[in-house]
Parts: C-alpha cells; sequence; structure tokens
C-alpha cells in the first residue's frame, strides 16, 4: 500500500532529472594548452582535425554510450556540434567557467571505435583564452520533443553560425536572425562568445563571430533586474540567495492552448547574466554571459515556479567582467522551457496553492517572513523541502518518509480516500481511490443529499451503488456496525499492523468504573508497553478498568423513536469487546468524529443538537416527521483528543449572500477530506461555493442564511503511511492553523454592499421549554399554585427537575437570532395553552432562557 503514495509522487512530482539525458562534462584535454593543428593521436590512432590549417583544443570525455548523450553515433568521423544538435534535437553548449560560449559551428564531435568521446574546438583567442580557461559542454536532450505536446513541432532545437566579412553579408544574417524571432519559442544570441540581444551589422568588425540557437520548447523568458531582488539565508547550501519569484502566468502549455500551475523544473531553465545597454543606435541591447549550473547549488527551486540564485556565483561572475562595474545595474534572466513532464501541482505540506492566493508582493513578504508566521512559506524553508526533494530526485530513490514529509496528512488523506464522491453522470459506478476499495463503508446519499443508506463494500476497485437513486456515496475506510474495535478489561492484546490505537483507563471505586474519569494513557509506558505487537497493562486491573480501542471499525446504527415529553434525547451505545463477550452499553469514551441524521438528513452540531457525552438531545425541527417515529442514524469514528474532547468542526456558521465560508476567517479548504453540511444536506466541494475561492455566484438549490459546517474527516491511514494517523494530523493542523491567521490578515473576508436577504429563519425549539409545555398539557406540571400572585422563586422552585435541559438548550449557546427562530416545543401542530400556563411558560422563558424563545410559534391561548 505504501507503494501507491511512492508512485503517485514519481507520477505527479518528480520531475526525472535524468529524462533530458542532461550532462555537464569539463573532459580532459588531449591537446597541449597552446592547442594543435592537422592531427591528434588518441590512444594507438591517429586522427585527422577537422579541418587542416585551424588551430584546436581537444578533449576526452572518455567511454560514454551516445545514446546517454541522446545522440546518434557517428564513430570515427568529425561531426559539427551544430549539425549534431539540429538532427538529434539535442541543445549543445560549449562555454567557459566565465560563461563564455564557443560557436557549435566550430566545434566537433566524435566517437571512437572504442566509445572514446572526442571533442575538437576551434580556439578563438578573441571570444575565449583556452590555454589556461576550462572547457564545458553541456547536452541536453529536452523529452518534451517526444511528448505528444511537442506534435508539429516544425523545427526543435537549431543553430547558425556568421563570421563578419562584410555589411551586406551581416545584414543578411540580421535578416535570418529576425525571422527565427518570430517564430514560437526563443533565439539565443552570442557575439564573440556573449550573450546579446540584438546587433547592427555597421558596428561589426571584420572577423567577429555571430551564432544564434533557436529553441522551440522556450514558453517563457523572465527579467529580475538584481537591484529589485531580494535575498534570503540558505539552508540547504548556507550561503545568501537572490529570491526570483515573477508576476504573471507559467506561459501558455505547448498543445493545450491552457495557462496552469504546473512544475517548471530548473533543469528546463537556463539563466543568463546581464548588463542592459543599447546599440550605438540607441536599440535595447545588452551585454551577458551564460549562467552556467556546473554547481548544483548556483540555481535552485523554491516552489513549482520561484528560484534561487547564489549571490557568491553572481559576485564571481561580475568581478570578472571590468565593465560591469555596478552590480546592481545587471539583471538576470531565466529561460523556462516546456518539460517532458507535465506536472500540474499536487497540494504538499507546505500549502504552496494557498501561498500562491497572494498577491506577488504578498507572496515575496511570505517568503522572506516579512510580517509573517508561516515558516512553511519562509523561502530557506520551501527551498530545503522534501517536496523538492522529490522534484530533484534520482531514479528508484523516492522513499515512503520523504513522500510523507511532502505531501503531509491532509493531502494524503484526500489521495486514499476522498470523499464525497459523485456518480458520473449516465452511469452505474464509479472509481474508488485506493483506501476504499477493501473493507470500506458506503453511504448513499440521493441527488438532493439525503441519506439513503449505508453498505459495506469488502473488495472491489468499483463500486456500484445499491440503493435506487444513489447520486453520491461517502466512504468510509473500515467495516462499519454497532462493533467498535475496543477491547475492555483484557490483557496481553495483539495489535494489528497498519492500525492506530489508544489506551484508556478509569478507576474502580467499590466495584464501580467511574465512567466519569476514563483517562487516555496513550504513549504513558508505566501503564502500558507495547512488545513486539503485543499490548500488556502495568495497572493493576482490579482497580482501574481498562480499553484499548483501534480504528479498524467505526460505530453506525439506526433508532427509531418517538419524543418522549416533548424531548428528542438518547445516549450513544455501542457493542465492545470484554473477557466474557461482546456487550452492548452505553459508550462512555467518545468517539472521535460523531455524525448524526434525523430521517435522512445530517444534522450540525451545536445548530440541530447538542451533546454532553454520551447524552445528544436533538433540537431540529426542521426535519421532523409530523407522524410515526423518527429515524435517527448515529455514526462514530476516529479516537478522541488527549483531554477526551472530540474533533471540532473546521467552521460553523450560516450561508451568507449565497455562498458558504463568509466568516471574516481564511479558512483552508482544499487538499483536504471535507464533510459539507448545510440544511439538512452532504454537499460535495465542486456543489458548493466557498467565500475563499472568491468566485461570484450562488449556490443552486441551497436557501440563504440556512446553517453549514465544515468538518476534517480524520482518514485512518493504515498501511500507507509509516506514521500514526494522529500524529501526522496534529503536524498539518498547526500548519493549516498559521496559514489560516495569516490569510485572514491578508485577504479580509469581503461582503457585498446589498443586504443579505435570508427567505426565513432556521427552526429549532428549545428543549427546556417543551418539555415544560408538555408537562403542563399532560398535567404532569400542574398550574394550582400558579394561577395568581407567585415569584421568581417560585418559579425557580417548580422547574428545578428540568435544569439540566438548559445544557442542551439554544437558549444558552449563544445563537444567532438573526438566522435561527427557537420555537417552545418540538411540535408541527399548534399546542393549545391556558392563560395561566402561557403566563408560566412566558415567565419562566424569561427567567431562565434570556427570553430568545419565540411563544407566538405553534402556541395558542385560551382564558380557560
Amino acid at each position: 500500500m505504501a507503494n501507491f503514495l511512492v508512485a503517485h509522487a514519481y507520477s505527479n512530482v518528480w520531475s526525472d532529472p535524468e529524462q533530458d539525458f542532461q550532462h555537464i562534462f569539463m573532459p580532459a584535454r588531449l591537446s597541449k594548452p597552446s592547442g594543435i593543428t592537422g592531427t591528434i593521436d588518441v590512444l594507438w590512432r591517429t586522427y585527422a582535425l577537422p579541418t587542416t590549417l585551424d588551430t584546436y583544443q581537444v578533449y576526452q570525455i572518455g567511454h560514454v554510450n551516445p545514446e546517454a548523450l541522446g545522440l546518434t553515433a557517428l564513430v570515427d568521423q568529425w561531426s559539427p556540434l551544430a549539425t549534431v544538435m539540429a538532427t538529434t534535437n539535442v541543445l549543445i553548449q560549449v562555454y567557459t567557467t566565465q560563461g563564455i560560449f564557443l560557436p557549435l559551428a566550430t566545434s566537433y564531435i566524435m566517437f571512437t571505435r572504442d566509445r572514446t568521446v572526442i571533442l575538437a574546438v576551434k580556439t578563438w583567442p578573441a571570444l575565449a583564452d583556452l590555454t589556461v580557461e576550462d572547457c564545458f559542454f553541456r547536452f541536453y536532450s529536452n523529452a518534451f520533443f517526444s511528448s505528444k505536446r511537442s506534435w508539429g513541432q516544425v523545427e526543435a532545437v537549431v543553430s547558425h553560425f556568421y563570421q563578419h566579412t562584410d555589411v551586406p553579408a551581416g545584414l543578411a544574417f540580421q535578416q535570418l536572425y529576425q525571422s527565427y524571432l518570430t517564430k514560437p519559442g526563443f533565439v539565443t544570441l552570442t557575439v564573440n562568445g556573449r550573450y546579446r540581444d540584438s546587433f547592427i551589422p555597421m558596428a561589426l568588425s571584420v572577423g567577429d563571430v555571430l551564432e544564434f540557437v533557436y529553441d522551440s520548447s522556450v514558453k517563457k523568458v523572465v527579467d529580475f533586474p538584481i537591484a529589485q531582488l531580494q535575498t534570503f539565508t540558505s539552508t540547504k547550501d548556507a550561503k545568501i540567495k537572490y529570491l526570483m519569484h515573477y508576476s504573471g502566468p507559467q506561459g501558455t502549455a505547448e498543445g493545450t492552448g491552457a495557462v496552469q500551475a504546473t512544475i517548471d523544473y530548473r533543469d528546463d531553465i537556463d539563466v543568463y547574466l546581464v548588463l542592459p545597454g543599447t546599440n550605438l543606435d540607441g536599440s535595447a541591447n545588452f551585454d551577458g554571459i551564460y549562467f552556467h549550473k556546473n554547481n548544483d547549488d548556483a540555481f535552485r527551486q523554491v516552489t513549482h515556479r520561484d528560484y534561487s540564485v547564489a549571490v557568491p556565483y553572481v559576485v564571481t561572475y561580475q568581478s570578472s567582467n571590468p565593465s560591469w562595474t555596478n552590480l546592481s545595474l545587471l539583471s538576470l534572466r531565466l529561460i523556462i522551457r516546456n518539460a517532458g513532464f507535465d506536472r500540474p501541482l499536487v497540494y504538499d505540506v507546505n500549502r504552496i496553492q494557498e501561498l500562491y492566493r497572494l498577491p506577488d508582493q504578498g507572496i515575496i513578504n511570505a517568503f522572506l517572513g516579512i510580517a509573517s508566521n508561516v515558516v512553511n512559506w519562509q523561502a530557506a524553508t520551501l527551498e530545503n523541502s522534501e517536496y523538492i526533494t522529490l522534484m530533484d530526485a534520482d531514479t528508484a530513490q523516492i522513499t515512503l518518509d520523504q513522500v510523507e514529509s511532502a505531501y503531509g496528512y491532509y493531502a494524503i488523506g484526500q489521495l486514499i480516500a476522498p470523499s464525497p464522491i459523485l456518480l458520473p453522470q449516465n452511469s452505474t459506478w464509479m472509481d474508488l481511490p485506493p483506501g476504499l476499495r477493501s473493507d470500506a463503508t458506503m453511504y448513499e446519499y440521493d441527488v438532493s443529499g439525503k441519506l439513503l443508506g449505508w453498505y459495506p463494500h469488502v473488495l472491489g476497485a468499483q463500486y456500484t451503488p445499491v440503493y435506487a437513486g444513489c447520486q453520491m456515496i461517502e466512504g468510509r475506510v473500515g467495516p462499519g456496525s454497532m462493533t467498535l474495535s475496543q477491547v475492555m478489561g483484557q490483557n496481553n492484546i495483539p495489535l494489528q499492523a497498519g492500525l492506530s490505537y489508544r489506551y484508556y483507563i478509569a478507576p474502580i471505586v467499590n466495584g464501580i468504573v467511574q465512567t466519569g474519569q476514563w483517562k487516555d494513557v496513550t504513549g504513558d509506558t508505566t501503564k502500558v508497553v507495547v512488545i513486539n505487537g503485543v499490548a500488556s497493562w502495568l495497572v493493576n486491573q482490579t482497580a482501574y478498568q481498562t480499553a484499548i480501542r483501534s480504528d479498524a471499525q467505526h460505530l453506525v446504527y439506526q433508532l427509531a423513536m418517538a419524543p418522549k415529553d416533548g424531548l428528542l434525547q438518547f445516549s450513544i451505545q455501542a457493542t465492545v469487546s470484554y473477557p466474557g463477550g461482546a456487550v452492548t452499553e452505553v459508550l462512555t469514551i467518545p468517539v472521535g468524529q460523531l455524525d448524526l441524521w434525523l430521517n435522512g438528513h445530517a444534522l450540525i452540531e451545536n445548530v440541530d443538537y447538542y451533546v454532553t457525552w454520551p447524552q445528544v438531545v436533538i433540537v431540529n425541527k426542521a426535519f421532523l416527521t409530523a407522524t410515526g417515529a423518527q429515524v435517527i442514524t448515529v455514526r462514530g469514528y476516529g479516537f478522541p483528543q488527549a483531554n477526551l474532547t472530540r474533533l471540532a468542526a473546521m467552521e460553523t456558521d450560516f450561508v451568507r449572500y449565497g455562498v458558504i465560508s463568509h466568516n471574516g476567517v481564511y479558512n483552508v479548504h482544499n487538499g483536504r477530506v471535507l464533510r459539507i453540511v448545510a440544511n439538512g444536506s452532504v454537499w460535495a466541494a465542486s456543489q458548493v461555493l466557498l467565500a475563499e475561492d472568491q468566485i461570484e455566484g450562488t449556490i443552486p438549490n441551497l436557501p440563504n442564511g440556512v446553517p453549514y459546517a465544515i468538518t476534517q474527516v480524520v482518514v485512518p491511514t493504515r498501511s500507507y503511511t509509516d506514521q500514526d494517523t494522529y500524529v501526522m494530523l496534529a503536524a498539518d493542523q498547526a500548519i493549516d492553523q498559521s496559514v489560516s491567521t495569516y490569510l485572514t490578515e491578508q485577504l479580509p473576508d469581503t461582503y457585498p454592499v446589498t443586504p443579505d436577504i435570508i427567505p426565513e429563519k432556521y427552526a429549532v425549539y428549545s428543549p427546556f421549554a417543551s418539555v415544560i409545555v408538555h408537562d403542563m398539557v399532560n398535567g404532569i406540571l400542574p398550574m394550582d399554585n400558579f394561577m395568581g400572585q407567585y415569584s421568581d422563586r417560585d418559579i425557580k422552585d417548580a422547574l428545578k427537575a428540568y435544569t439540566y435541559l438548559l445544557a442542551y438548550d439554544p437558549s444558552q449557546k449563544n445563537v444567532d437570532l438573526d438566522h435561527i427562530a427557537i420555537h417552545p416545543h418540538n411540535e408541527i401542530v399548534v399546542i393549545n395553552l391556558t392563560i395561566y400556563q402561557y403566563n408560566f411558560l412566558n415567565r419562566a422563558v424569561h427567567l431562565f432562557l434570556r427570553g430568545e424563545v419565540d411563544l407566538s410559534k405553534f402556541l395558542t391561548v385560551t382564558w380557560f
């Protein structure tokens, strides 16, 4: 299973540095430093040089398979590198340490019979002094040209050479150069080995050497004036680095016509250092050199499209060019190519996609830690992140630990078991993600998001819904039933690999387990130890009740009940294992997450129901049936937090201006498995509009003003990761909290100026008032003592037995009365009260319920 994540990283992040057959060589010199003419002896053979009268420097690489360089072998025959490049689509560069290019047209390659590579470079003293300077050869076979996205390219990589003789010839070469400037891609021009933007034939001297290389794979060129660049200290390389971020899109992917966020890998980018200037006629030009990548730390990846350049190397280049007197006048130029792989961004632990919601200056500030508390967005952190390591990895060297660190829990959970999943249009089945292909439970919903039922899925990569009308499923890892994987009062319990476990104890006093005193002792080796996969208790099991729970299964069951005396109240139950066998009992150790449905409608905690574990009181009135029993579905999964509190919803609020999450807080939604409940329905993320996405419009079929809740679903990672699910979750929660805090400040929620019209308030009822109403009507609470004058103390004394209900009453929860109407009882029919009963209820509502219950709803008054 772990191989799934590694395979995903290879397919979606890894940029395969070897796919381009990219190699940089500093070969051994065979000729004497002053060069050689005529012939060259290589081992026991003598070879004539490419031309008879010219002086060459000759180099040997060694035994190399031509295919490793992307070349076609030419045995014992010299081939100009310009010709080799045009026929093989391999970009070839010959340059010095100082970034000066040597012409490809006068540089040659030969493969000997014993597979030795010989390179002959004609010496051009006006360009470079090869008697003392090292010469480097770069072979780069862009895999883009082998991809479907490159189909239709007439020319891939070609070069043209010219040695100036006269103005007419210079003009002809200029016209050729300018014709290539109109083609898709980019043209790199060198004049006497230095990178130039243009040239004027009349300004050339006889003998000047010009060459341009056209590369059709280039999709974008970006210039960075050094005076405008910020720096940071790299923890990866312990160097000061220039930070390179550019605005605007990355460029249109060839063959797609679309602009998308993809990985522009550093191997497919060339860097130049230039001094902007002008020609004699005033036209723009510059003087530049190649900023080569002989040193790996010279040019690094920071994100998918942000980069760093080591300052010391820039300073060295500047000091080596006497005319470049001012570093701040220079610019760095990136020439960015389409790559062999098209790598759209995946969700990662550092939340790069959230970072890119900021404006450009905000992104730069985050990189530099200016007014930012997000360490994960600092350039030094990103440059040294495992996400970048995955891009750079050698073949077969990506490990599961690297993927876990690069992706983080949220992204892994979404890859393993995303939910909900919509049934494809005109289909009767759906593909399942890997985490739901075995031992899972499928919760099926109709087109309105109402629960139809659930069904176990034992095995299979596809799922066919069982219930007619199913349009969406919520998949949950593990079998769901009344039974929880919880072992009580037993010792030496074998543990199953891949599952998470939690350990609990509660004191036993006079033979009675103190269920209100459960304590999580996970990790406390004085209480419990795990040796060779067996959990053993060290506590006295006659003094403590013990419990071991795993995430192998989750709790789900249904009950049908009628409200009793105006109250819909029950306790969460489960079947757990005791030494004597399985027992169904009230579950006193909470689950991590609790979901409830009323008659198929999903409920929202602290709006539709309230919990004082294990007691639940449902106060929803919108989804009650008029007759018959109310069907309640209970689902619980995961572990509570260390203090035994359940994981709260990420956000609970109301639909405002037709969208979700207009709440003044930037919440991170992307890259998570989310459960979105609104107006009694479960929604897929694709069906709703979130304020953070800043998309105009309203959500179809969702009334404005209704409550919603967004919950992070905890997906057990099982055997997909080596780390515990909840350890990984806690780390991601900390990152998202810092991201949310920063983006709330940087991208404040904005509201339309028009009124937020609410068709009607959402109806709930007061359980405190409801029981009083029913007891009065049924004669359980007589009004004999409340038909004349009486005090508030008299009311309090009479209602002492009812005050426990205040813990579940909406009036005590600071609910938003602009969106919620609290009714006095649970019935959807009118209840008649006498004037004495009404007056008593009215005073009780003001005394206990802060006057927040609307007594005008579903009550009438008679005078007898």
